[in-house]
């Protein structure tokens, strides 16, 4: 039988990379050097994190200590006068700035009346925007009471009136029913402070 000599391809003798003339690449790619970054910047955010947690929680349990020591300082007793007292300030306000001032509507009727009109009697309606008020009253003659009616259309914080029952008297004097219905806002204790 013949004997036949296998050749192998591999080399007997290590070949050196750089006599042979090939040369050996970086195998570190762009993709690489940027995941390298990323986790750099994770592993060094996630210690900061760690770290801030720490000083925290200090500083929390240091302001609760705090606050325990204030609170002991404090005196109860007069913070619940102080209290009580602007609650009721608050209640006070509310009334009067809800209240209308009953002098301020009178001396309102007595601006707005013509000098030769006596009034008989008044009434008044408190509504949410506006105050009604009806008035008995005695006109000198026909012209005064236009005149009346011309001083009330005049008068802006008027917002409507109704002049009715008009009827002469013996004497030629006029007898009248007027229903106004006047801005609330003109007679509150709020606009009186100011």
């Amino acid at each position: 039988m013949d004997e036949k000599i296998e050749k192998a391809f591999i080399p007997r003798k290590r070949i050196d990379p750089m006599s042979a003339g090939l040369r050996i690449e970086s195998t570190v790619s762009i993709f690489t050097a940027i995941a390298l970054i990323v986790f750099t910047l994770a592993f060094f955010a996630s210690i900061a994190v760690f770290v801030s947690n720490i000083f925290i929680a200090k500083s929390i349990t240091t302001e609760k200590e705090n606050l325990v020591k204030l609170s002991k300082e404090f005196d109860t007793g007069e913070i619940n006068t102080i209290s009580s007292l602007d609650k009721k300030v608050n209640a006070v306000s509310g009334i009067l700035k809800n209240h209308i001032s009953l002098s301020k509507i009178l001396r309102f009727l007595e601006e707005n009346t013509a000098s030769k009109v006596m009034i008989d009697s008044i009434s008044f309606v408190d509504g949410s925007n506006s105050v009604i008020v009806t008035m008995q009253a005695l006109a000198k003659n026909y012209n005064t009471l236009a005149n009346q009616s011309a001083i009330f259309k005049e008068n802006k914080a008027i917002k409507s009136f109704e002049i009715s029952a008009v009827e002469p008297t013996d004497t030629s004097e006029v007898i009248f029913t007027a229903e106004l219905i006047i801005n609330r806002n003109a007679f509150s204790f709020k606009e009186i402070e100011q």
